[in-house]
């Protein structure tokens, strides 16, 4: 294949790619202070661009893929982007304030800032930029596998946002590789333990990466149906302080200081996640006809009791309500207050969920309970629909896309099943959940696979002849809790054949529930 003799840049913006005499980019690149794609330069740091500097110094014979030239103004505008949009929603890393000092002083390691900028490159507006995320990501791969047996932190969390870039790809090799590096390195480094002589800020960010690891480790682990790693550790790390005050100290600031003396967001969601093991183990043993009906709806009311509780637990300005969102907006931590309710809403919809289905023997209680299923897939949705309408708090970080699916599924159930009075709300946030889909998808396309799944399971609703659709067997395991997983059309034999029960929706639900997703397949 002839290579180009334009640059990415000048082709997207249809101008003319001319090369300065002595310069390695091309003239409208530098007058854009951006990266121009022909590059191919192994220097450390010149006048138009900086290469941050790994401790470790390339070999003479280093490959070229693993270099990455980036202006000032690119690692910064990327950097900023991993901070804003991802940055304490999946995981929580870094002390912003030392991660730029080891930026702008050049001491980051090259396979940290990589990383970092790879996750930054999948948001940013420009086609450029977002073409560098691979490469990005590669070049990261490739500097920390080459010294792989220096265990330090910033090889942690390298993995940690290596793991992440797979998993938006859907990657599940890569990513559960990288998640049992990260763990091992964890272990070794003895994370899980507090060490004396740290400083506040460094015992901090030990603390946010290990308990980023035993989320990962819950979360990535039942999407995979593998068994966790992390499960038996025992840990004597405090749960993460007060972002707002973690961020806002030096590296001065003693152990006992205010900044890591009051819980923050991140300790709720830690002690929230902790929930989702045992909805994922009781939906396994449903599958596997080792609960009695009765039990499962006792062992589901002990776990909603558990969810109240947690819920009783948040400080008052932690609460969702508006004027929370606008005070965590003013502290810039929107994005971490949305990600933790949305959080609570959609482990509650995975618990209620098997009382959508229409067969199961119906009580005061199983109404009850699938009406909450309801609410809190309605609560998601409102709250998603809220984050895009305000800005400064939002949720596009890749596991908003399965999150939100399964907050879809609920609201199809809806528009299929429910009453008259139900059906108009359950399709306009379907609708909105769907443009939320089709904007995130935009950032990572290998959500594409996620959004399928949307679609395999309307037509498991709508092309069924038979009535329990939403009845928990292990396909319907795999939509709801696998989410790393490949779903196939659900077999039809799965499904009980009922003779009495509900009736099929009317023509009119189903064009509807049709005529809502498809807005959808052109984007699959």
């Amino acid at each position: 294949m002839r290579r180009p003799t334009s640059c990415l840049h000048c082709r997207t913006t249809k101008r003319k790619c001319t090369k300065l005499t002595g310069a390695a980019s091309c003239e409208q690149c530098i007058r854009a202070n951006i990266v121009c794609s022909l590059v191919r330069c192994s220097g450390v740091r010149g006048a138009q661009n900086v290469l941050a500097s790994a401790p470790e110094p390339p070999s003479s014979n280093q490959d070229e893929s693993i270099v990455v030239t980036m202006s000032d103004t690119v690692v910064e505008e990327l950097v900023r982007e991993y901070l804003t949009f991802i940055h304490d929603r999946p995981h929580s890393l870094f002390h912003c304030a030392t991660l730029w000092s080891d930026i702008h002083s050049n001491q980051i390691c090259r396979y940290l800032l990589y990383a970092i900028c790879s996750l930054g490159a999948s948001l940013s507006s420009e086609p450029a930029l977002r073409h560098l995320r691979s490469r990005l990501f590669q070049a990261s791969k490739d500097l920390l596998l080459a010294d792989l047996e220096d265990i330090c932190l910033a090889k942690i969390q390298t993995c940690c946002l290596l793991a992440n870039i797979s998993g938006a790809e859907l990657n599940t090799q890569s990513e559960t590789l990288f998640l049992g590096l990260a763990n091992r390195m964890a272990q070794m480094l003895k994370l899980h333990t507090i060490d004396q002589a740290d400083v506040a800020v460094d015992r901090e960010v030990k603390s946010r990466v290990w308990w980023t690891l035993v989320m990962a480790d819950n979360w990535c682990s039942n999407g995979l149906g593998l068994p966790r790693q992390l499960e038996s550790q025992q840990s004597n790390v405090d749960l993460p302080a007060d972002e707002y005050l973690f961020q806002s100290s030096s590296a001065d600031d003693t152990p006992d200081s205010p900044a890591t003396s009051r819980r923050g967001l991140w300790a709720y969601m830690i002690t929230l996640v902790d929930l989702f093991g045992p909805i994922y183990e009781l939906n396994r043993r449903l599958v596997q006809d080792q609960l009695a009906e009765n039990l499962a709806e006792q062992t589901v009311l002990l776990l909603s009791e558990q969810f109240d509780d947690w819920k009783a637990t948040l400080p008052d300005h932690m609460q969702i309500n508006d004027s929370n969102l606008e005070y965590h907006i003013e502290r810039n931590l929107g994005g971490s207050f949305v990600a933790l309710h949305l959080g609570y809403f959609h482990y509650q919809t995975l618990l209620y969920f098997q009382f959508l289905d229409l067969q199961r023997p119906r009580s005061l209680i199983s109404d009850s309970l699938a009406r909450r299923c309801k609410e809190c897939a309605l609560s998601y949705s409102r709250l998603l629909a809220t984050t895009r309408d305000r800005g400064s708090c939002e949720a596009i970080y890749v596991t908003v896309g399965h999150m939100t699916v399964i907050s879809s599924a609920v609201l199809l159930h809806t528009l299929l099943f429910g009453h008259d009075d139900e059906v108009p709300e359950a399709r306009h946030n379907l609708t909105t959940n769907f443009s939320a889909l089709i904007d995130l998808k935009q950032y990572w396309p290998g959500l594409d696979k996620i959004i399928s799944r949307l679609s395999i399971f309307q037509a498991a609703c709508l092309n069924s002849t038979k009535l329990n659709t939403h009845h928990i067997d292990q396909w319907m395991v795999r939509f709801l809790l696998e989410h790393s997983l490949p779903l196939e059309e659900r077999p039809e034999q799965d499904l009980l054949d009922v003779t009495n029960g509900p009736l099929h929706p009317t023509q009119v639900r189903t064009t509807a529930a049709s005529d809502a997703i498809a807005c959808l397949w052109p984007w699959l």
